[in-house]
């Protein structure tokens, strides 16, 4: 690949010219202007110069080569004055990019990477704040780079493209997010925790875009409901992967759960006046776990912190049989 990368970096190169070393005449950047061949756009015959293919054969011992005299050759004696030679230096290569001459891998792919404007949802991924790998599981998402079951299948994998959360669509990235009844209800949820409601899930991109003109600001509630869209696409996918890879399940209630309980984690982390305990993440974020409907067994469960001289164990089950 670095090879490959060479007539991009030809540009962007020069030298710095000394004698000791051998340079090419014809076609290394020892002009500043580029080579010799492209700034003298005829052959080496027409000068004969064919003899000469190095740069240091043109001056030797303090004298120019007899061959630069005849007056036609006077342009190409010219660039190579302007170039300064100095017979007692070495020649050194310069990347010109960089300030002091000095190629390194930062600058050189800063310099030769193709650039385009930043996508409108970046914020909505890289901020400060924001748990890393759940930022990469989401720009992922945003950029149609997971690996969902659609896109192995037009590579040519044979696997079953039935979604593994709701069993019931085809898999692919706007249906995982959040046209799944799965995903679609862990959105839901985290939406009414913030007071806010979607009659219709859009696509992802649609769901981002209604999120960034609903987050902005800098007060704990919005940060927090900011907060929520990297650790839902992420915990998505890893319950996605989980059923796929494991054969286990988890359901809905306690990916919820870890999703609010990353948030709580998140947001004490951040510099933001009234942080939000651990045990009581509703107190500045609207992200109370309340009885939703939907599920005849469940039950609202409040909490409370022990006394001093106490130490309180918490449980997803009862512990009245043991």
């Amino acid at each position: 690949m670095i090879l490959r990368a060479r007539e991009y970096a030809k540009p962007f190169t020069c030298y710095e010219i000394g004698l000791e070393d051998d340079i090419d005449l014809w076609d290394q950047p020892w002009h500043p202007s580029g080579t010799l061949s492209s700034l003298i756009p005829r052959s080496r015959t027409d000068y004969s110069l064919s003899s000469l293919n190095l740069l240091s054969e043109i001056f030797k011992d303090g004298t120019w080569n007899p061959l630069l005299d005849n007056p036609s050759l006077r342009e190409a004696k010219t660039l190579i004055m302007e170039a300064m030679l100095n017979s007692d230096a070495i020649n050194i290569p310069i990347w010109k990019p960089a300030t002091d001459g000095v190629f390194t891998t930062k600058i050189g792919w800063e310099t030769l990477r193709m650039k385009s404007g930043k996508p409108p949802w970046i914020s909505s991924v890289w901020f400060a704040g924001n748990n890393p790998t759940h930022a990469l599981t989401t720009w992922k998402a945003l950029k149609q780079k997971l690996s969902t079951k659609d896109r192995l299948i037009k590579m040519g994998a044979v696997i079953d493209p039935i979604c593994p959360l709701c069993k019931s669509a085809a898999e692919s990235i706007d249906h995982l997010f959040f046209k799944c009844s799965y995903s679609a209800w862990l959105w839901k949820s985290i939406l009414w925790r913030n007071g806010h409601h979607r009659a219709k899930n859009q696509s992802l991109l649609a769901e981002e875009d209604w999120l960034r003109h609903h987050s902005k600001g800098k007060e704990q509630a919005t940060v927090a409901f900011k907060l929520c869209f990297s650790p839902l696409i992420h915990n998505i996918w890893m319950e996605r992967n989980r059923r796929i890879f494991e054969s286990s399940e988890k359901h809905k209630r306690l990916v919820l759960n870890q999703i609010l309980t990353e948030i709580s984690i998140k947001m004490n982390g951040l510099k933001i006046k009234d942080k939000i305990s651990p045990r009581n993440i509703s107190t500045a974020t609207n992200l109370k776990y309340k009885h939703i409907p939907d599920d005849p067994s469940s039950r609202y469960c409040s909490w409370s912190p022990p006394n001093e001289d106490e130490l309180k164990l918490n449980s997803d089950a009862s512990l009245d049989s043991l």
